[in-house]
């Protein structure tokens, strides 16, 4: 599964909750790849760890290689 969030302009903690609840579902069955090159997606992400438990890549054609 991969959500990109490159047409996001915010990310709170709503998109933040969907993200972990994505990948609390998925767990081993699927991997979860998330798209978030801005700073304004990826930054939340660090704030939170987020980027060190979901594979975070720059761009679609990356996530959907990886």
């Amino acid at each position: 599964m991969v959500p990109d969030l490159t047409e996001v302009s915010f990310l709170h903690s709503a998109g933040l909750n969907t993200l972990v609840e994505i990948h609390y579902r998925a767990h081993t069955k699927t991997e979860v790849r998330v798209v978030a090159a801005e700073r304004v997606t990826r930054r939340p992400l660090e704030l939170t760890g987020l980027d060190t438990e979901l594979k975070v890549r720059p761009t679609l054609a990356d996530a959907l290689h990886h």
